[in-house]
């Protein structure tokens, strides 16, 4: 690997193969669009040992819940592991506990807003991050399955995504770092979040970014709720002129009929009138 490229990796916890199925996209398009300007490598969460986390630059993780906000089957051993380092660093003297302080990160976490605990493992693995000292180089991303997976995700890579790393690549990290702070998500703008595992993930910037989520969220339903209508509105068209094909061909053929049974009653007519002669 040549020292001046950037190093990025993206890593997927995924139970049912939607998150594995975008790490795989991002990780392709990005290793095609910055061909000989970044290395970028993939791998799943079973296969991340922390120490190997510490030596990562950016990682861009793609991550699902199951059950109730669980982290799937190949993220239990990872999330484990974060999990009890921050409750070990709660027992240390600051500064001597394990970090992640150079570690760049973003998340992007796949959810069913069907679900009370909608987001549950992503938001529980941003918790841990940012308790670790790990720090933030691109806007998370919360995609609802509800309104469609490639309807959130393509504007977040093509965009969001490759807009930070074009900015890392040019060296302007510093200008980077201060994009996230005026999104409040930067760390040392996100309040205050407890370190015990049970508490609720819900301080102000998460509010304001929930917000805007939800702003897109609903600009996104308006949209889907647009196409439902237009397609119903074809549907109806379409039947209602099958109808009246339907109705006409009754027509002509009920008309056959009766032209039929005219004929034949003329003809009937007629035979008499020969007999009767």
């Amino acid at each position: 690997m040549s020292e001046n490229k950037k190093r990025f990796t993206v890593i997927w916890g995924s139970q049912t193969g939607a998150s594995e199925d975008i790490a795989i996209e991002i990780h392709e398009r990005l290793s095609k669009q910055f061909t000989d300007l970044i290395e970028v490598e993939i791998n799943c969460m079973k296969d991340v040992t922390l120490v190997n986390l510490q030596k990562k630059q950016y990682v861009i993780f793609v991550v699902s819940s199951t059950g109730d906000g669980d982290p799937p089957d190949n993220a239990l051993k990872f999330m484990s592991a974060l999990r009890r380092k921050v409750r070990t660093n709660n027992n240390v003297e600051k500064d001597h506990g394990f970090t992640l302080e150079f570690l760049q990160y973003t998340v992007l976490g796949l959810g069913d807003t069907n679900y009370s605990t909608y987001q549950g493992n992503p938001r529980t693995l941003r918790k841990y991050l940012k308790t670790l000292k790990a720090n933030i180089f691109c806007d998370h991303c919360e995609v609802d399955e509800v309104l469609g997976l490639e309807e959130q995700v393509e504007p977040f890579i093509n965009n969001t995504l490759v807009t930070s790393i074009n900015k890392i690549i040019n060296n302007k990290e510093n200008e980077l770092a201060e994009e996230m702070n005026k999104l409040h998500i930067n760390n040392d703008l996100i309040s205050k979040e407890s370190n015990n595992d049970d508490d609720d993930d819900d301080n102000d910037d998460e509010s304001k970014l929930e917000e805007s989520k939800k702003e897109e969220k609903k600009e996104l339903r308006n949209q889907q709720e647009k196409k439902e209508t237009e397609h119903s509105l074809k549907d109806s068209s379409e039947k209602k002129e099958q109808n009246i094909k339907k109705s006409k061909k009754k027509f002509v053929i009920k008309s056959k009929k009766k032209t039929n049974n005219e004929n034949d009653n003329e003809n009937s007519t007629t035979k008499k009138k020969k007999k009767s002669k």
